[in-house]
């Protein structure tokens, strides 16, 4: 096949032999790797400049029906599919009790595990019991709100370099995440996120997971919340 980046010739939009064809999807779907695999930005910032040099290079490197038919499948979340069969317990938390519910909600649709907390008490209690498998944190958008309430986790004995961890906020950490990730956090995502980055992360945290061998032995009961009395 023919793989290689050239731009393609003024005949491309006739009809085109499988060589051709084949080697540009293959083409495409090489580069939107390349770009994921970046060190720098968020996952946000990585999908949208793979999706602007789809745009930008159509009919030039990246035949139109290629291109297309490549951006119609990340907005459906083509990479959003399971990395094993047990769901994942995912651990929310942050004081913006709409925002922690709605999200919650959200990935529980999506068929993870997850449970939502609102203060740092319970959140330490569930973190210490139940050892989740992903944590998300809500911080709100101001920058130094959230990285002191991440510091103060980690000052309580919270390891964020052996539980996935991500960062959710429109504030200026998601164009500068440096800060989150050099604490161990793996993403920084927005709330608004019709790509659904957040799914696809977290699967793709399953994937790494199910690949390694496990730090230590886990719980398999599920996250439990104490009630009130209880």
């Amino acid at each position: 096949l023919q793989t290689a980046y050239r731009d393609l010739p003024p005949d491309a939009h006739q009809r085109l032999s499988l060589a051709v064809l084949g080697g540009n999807i293959i083409t495409i779907c090489d580069r939107f790797v390349q770009l994921q695999q970046a060190e720098t930005g968020s996952a946000g910032d990585r999908v949208e400049a793979a999706c602007r040099e789809f745009k930008e290079l159509e009919g030039v490197r990246y035949l139109p029906g290629v291109s297309r038919a490549f951006l119609r499948l990340v907005e459906r979340g083509f990479a959003d599919g399971p990395g094993t069969t047990h769901p994942q317990q995912v651990l929310v938390f942050g004081p913006a009790t709409d925002q922690v519910t709605e999200l919650t909600e959200r990935l529980r649709r999506d068929g993870f595990r997850t449970v939502a907390v609102y203060d740092t008490e319970s959140f330490m209690e569930l973190y210490a019991r139940s050892l989740p498998d992903v944590m998300i944190f809500l911080p709100g958008d101001d920058r130094q709100a959230a990285l002191d309430l991440i510091d103060g986790l980690i000052a309580q004995g919270v390891t964020l370099d052996r539980t996935p961890s991500v960062l959710v906020t429109a504030g200026p950490l998601l164009s500068d995440p440096g800060p989150v990730l050099d604490r161990g956090l793996v993403d920084v995502l927005p709330p608004d996120d019709p790509l659904n980055l957040l799914g696809m992360r977290l699967r793709q945290c399953r994937v790494d997971a199910a690949s390694s061998q496990p730090v230590s032995p886990k719980p398999t009961g599920e996250l439990t919340v104490k009630q009130p009395g209880a």
